[in-house]
């Protein structure tokens, strides 16, 4: 019977990515002018917030499995249909994206000629009026997207990190040629976070770092992998006349900067990348993932396992293991949506009497739970970074904004210095205002709590629907 099933989705998927193809060729790439960047403010701090979107139809891999699992995808209907799909303004009208490459844009939840009705620029500014209240007047904020191929693939992926890597490096230039230090915030979702990892893995190499002699930290084939990429790509000199994106294909410089925070919403966590988190790039890095995301952690396609994890377990625990001091600040982050408080003060964890954690299998995985959960208390891989209609008489109090938008209030009630990195985090409506309560991870006793008035997220989804498209 499972395998009935199995099958029928498989024909399903590959019907459905034939008709995708077919529809997709018809439509043409979406091209937004870049933002003029504004430098006239030297005295001011300057910040480089960046989003970087995650895969485009993960699903349509089973149109051609074994070119996916054998990370070869040179010339598959796969390829050809994710590159289609990209071109489809309606992905655009959805979650923050624009075209390939590192991409200026201007937040606004003004609707205008030149927007194209694209997502970015309501969420960029739902996100720049909580990046207020974290870091308010005292910084100039510039806004950036970085678009990328969005396939199933870990050698795809590196080569992005290497396209990224040569952006930021030379849009900071620009910065640094006004004698400005820009602070830089990277704000991933789902691969998206994978290739910002595979950046650190990158950057690792390129200064020689020696990760900490544990064994099964560190992935060889991996690292070789890494390095014959490095070795292949040509000098800047050599490419820097194309006019496509292959132009950034070239040996990065080391980085002469640091993110400030690095963001990572439903990142599949793998073997291949997870050790990546340790590289020097890195200062500050917040894993934000939720029980109900059965998205997350069902990429057993593109890495070693049948799974991907939620968190960076596995290289914690081989440092536990082995006596090692952890050493990058790393906040991994449950994100939990209305649950209630106890009279102590406690986060309830179970809903309905159902606890969201699910037993992991493999039918689990390929075909998903076919029973009825609890998911609405807590946010879905898309309710993370997409804008996200409700459905009728649905009470979803963030619908249709993004958690995303959030994540500047977690900077601020994050502890770096009270030994805590582990948390489970609550976004509630307590009276007026909707608060971000932040317990520790299974222990339930609130520590921290942010609030927003109400009525500000009332009015910014009353902005952000009128960029709303049917889905």
């Amino acid at each position: 019977m499972r395998k009935r099933w199995i099958l029928l989705v498989l024909v399903c998927l590959a019907v459905a990515g034939a008709v995708w193809w077919w529809y997709h060729q018809q439509s043409e790439v979406v091209q937004v002018k870049p933002a003029e960047l504004h430098l006239d403010k030297v005295e001011k701090t300057h910040r480089l917030v960046v989003f970087v979107h995650g895969t485009f139809g993960s699903t349509l891999g089973f149109l051609d499995v074994p070119s996916v699992m054998r990370d070869n995808l040179k010339g598959s209907l796969y390829t050809k249909t994710a590159r289609s799909m990209r071109k489809d303004q309606f992905f655009f009208c959805t979650q923050p994206l624009l075209q390939r490459g590192l991409v200026g844009f201007e937040p606004s939840l003004q609707r205008s000629s030149d927007d194209g009705g694209f997502a970015v620029y309501p969420i960029g500014k739902c996100f720049e009026h909580m990046a207020q209240r974290t870091w308010g007047d005292g910084e100039m904020r510039h806004y950036y997207v970085f678009g990328w191929s969005g396939l199933l693939s870990q050698s795809k992926r590196r080569q992005e990190a290497v396209r990224l890597l040569n952006e930021l490096n030379e849009e900071i230039k620009k910065f640094n040629a006004r004698g400005i230090t820009p602070k830089i915030t990277l704000v991933s979702h789902s691969h998206g976070g994978n290739v910002i990892l595979n950046m650190g893995l990158l950057v690792a190499e390129l200064e020689g770092f020696a990760y900490p002699e544990i064994p099964g930290l560190v992935d060889p084939i991996i690292q070789q992998k890494l390095r014959a990429l490095l070795q292949e790509l040509p000098e800047k000199e050599a490419v820097q006349s194309l006019t496509t994106k292959k132009r950034w294909d070239y040996r990065p410089e080391k980085p002469w900067w640091k993110p400030e925070q690095v963001v990572f919403l439903g990142t599949p966590i793998q073997p291949e990348t997870d050790f990546g988190i340790l590289s020097p790039l890195f200062t500050s890095v917040f894993n934000c993932y939720s029980y109900a995301d059965r998205v997350q952690p069902h990429d057993w396609v593109s890495t070693s396992r049948y799974y991907s994890e939620q968190r960076f377990d596995r290289v914690l625990n081989l440092f536990k293991t082995h006596n090692f001091t952890f050493p990058a600040d790393l906040a991994q982050m449950r994100l939990m949506f209305g649950r209630a408080v106890t009279d102590d003060g406690s986060l309830v964890y179970v809903v309905d009497g159902v606890h969201h954690k699910k037993r992991r299998s493999v039918w689990n995985l390929l075909v998903g739970d076919l029973a009825p959960a609890t998911v609405h208390a807590d946010p879905t891989h898309k309710e993370l970074w997409f804008v996200v209609s409700p459905k009728q008489d649905e009470t979803i109090f963030l619908k249709p904004l993004p958690v995303a938008i959030l994540t500047p209030l977690l900077f601020g009630i994050h502890r770096k210095d009270d030994g805590r990195s582990d948390y489970d985090c609550n976004l509630a409506v307590r009276g007026d205002d909707v608060c971000i309560e932040l317990a520790e991870h299974q222990k339930g006793m609130i520590l921290e709590r942010v609030s927003v008035p109400y009525v500000e997220i009332k009015t910014l989804q009353a902005s952000v629907r009128n960029w709303e498209v049917s889905e």
